[in-house]
Order: C-alpha cells, then structure tokens, then sequence
C-alpha cells in the first residue's frame, strides 16, 4: 500500500516527525511498546477507546514507515508481537519532553485513566532530580498482568518491564491510576491501603519517600479573559 501524501511539503525535520507521528493513536501506540513488545491483543487493551480496525491500520502505517517492526515471542510466550524498530526507540527522549511540556496544561488531568505503560513512563519522565538526590531504591510494581521495575539511583530513574527479581527494596502491588494518585496526585498512602486500592511489601518508607519525588506541576497560566 504507498503511503499518503505528506501533509505538509515542508523540508523541515521537525514538521516531517510531525508528518508521521501527528496521525491519532500513532503516539499512544509508540509509548505502549517503550517498554519492549506486545502483542495485538495487549495494545488494543492498553489502548482503551481505541477500535481494532483503527489499530490495525496505525500498525500497517507505522511498519511501512519503519518505525516499529512484526516478531515472534521468545518462550515461554508465544505469538506475533510488535515493537519498535531501534530507530523508533530513539523516540524516547521526545516522549519525556513533551509528558513534561503536557503536564503543565492548565486542562491536563493527572487523575484520568493511565495504563501501566503510561504511568511507569512518567516515573521517570516527571521525577524531580534535586528532590531524588540522595534517593537509592530499587522499586517492584506489579501493575495487574505486567510487572515493571523503577530503579532510583540520586536523581537518575532507570525502567524495565521484566519478572520481579529477588533483591527489591520494596513492592507496590496496585492499578496504574492508584500508583498515580500516590505519585502525581499527592493522595496519602495509608489511604490508598485503607481504601483496598494498593498494597505494599518490604521497605515502606521506599514507597512513602517515593511519593514525595514528583512535585505538582507549575500550570502554565491563560491568557486573561
């Protein structure tokens, strides 16, 4: 199938990203495979409002463009998967941009629905590196059928969907939008356990002084009226 003309007959490198990634559902799509593969049926329940047949066709786009790839599963999985080619990876630097650019919105909703994808990305991308100094904790979470692990070394968040290892500071056993009222939106932890809504195993001051690394974010002021 050739590719649409361009929507915009521009030179510029910039405007030409645009070209690609400006199309709805592209963007999502990319940050659901930052973390490694998944399959179709895992993105299309990531992505929540997203139908199967728009899915398919971003996916056919975006492997045309060459920005993500078709494999197969290692054992023990099993099955085709998609992910992103290396230079689809090299994207990741734009998304921790803009989810910083994004959150200053004064319309941006911290408490709207994130999948596990999303909101392990933004532990890393809206972390406050003078608040982390100092801060060393390797983190489990284990966000309902995906586990992740957020490694904080003095400022610096590495992040990794993987089996849970053995030598963890602490685990958060929790839904994504739980673990982003805890973060993002300063809602206490022992409310989040009175309420069922997370549970935490090994160290708990981790968790409690990873919760104070992400300050609210400065909105961005309108315009008077």
């Amino acid at each position: 199938m050739p590719l649409k003309k361009r929507q915009y007959d521009d030179a510029c490198a910039a405007t030409h990203a645009i070209d690609m990634l400006g199309q709805r559902w592209v963007l999502p799509v990319m940050r659901e495979l930052m973390l490694g593969p998944k399959r179709f049926t895992d993105l299309k329940s990531d992505l929540r409002t997203i139908s199967a047949n728009v899915l398919t066709q971003r996916l056919e786009m975006m492997e045309e463009r060459g920005v993500i790839t078709r494999l197969r599963l290692a054992p023990p999985a099993s099955g085709q998967a998609y992910g992103l080619t290396p230079w689809g990876y090299q994207a990741a630097p734009i998304f921790q941009t803009m989810a910083r650019w994004g959150a200053r919105s004064p319309e941006h909703d911290p408490a709207a629905p994130m999948s596990a994808t999303s909101l392990v990305l933004s532990l890393r991308s809206m972390v406050d590196p003078e608040r982390a100094a100092g801060f060393c904790a390797l983190v489990g979470l284990h966000l309902g059928r995906e586990t992740f692990t957020v490694d904080y070394n003095s400022g610096a968040v590495a992040i990794a969907r993987r089996t849970l290892p053995q030598d963890l500071d602490a685990v958060i056993t929790a839904d994504p939008d739980a673990v982003a009222a805890l973060v993002h939106c300063a809602v206490p932890l022992i409310d989040l356990e009175t309420h069922g809504r997370m549970a935490v195993s090994g160290d708990r001051f981790v968790i409690e002084r990873m919760a104070t690394l992400y300050p609210p974010c400065t909105r961005a002021q309108l315009p008077p009226e």
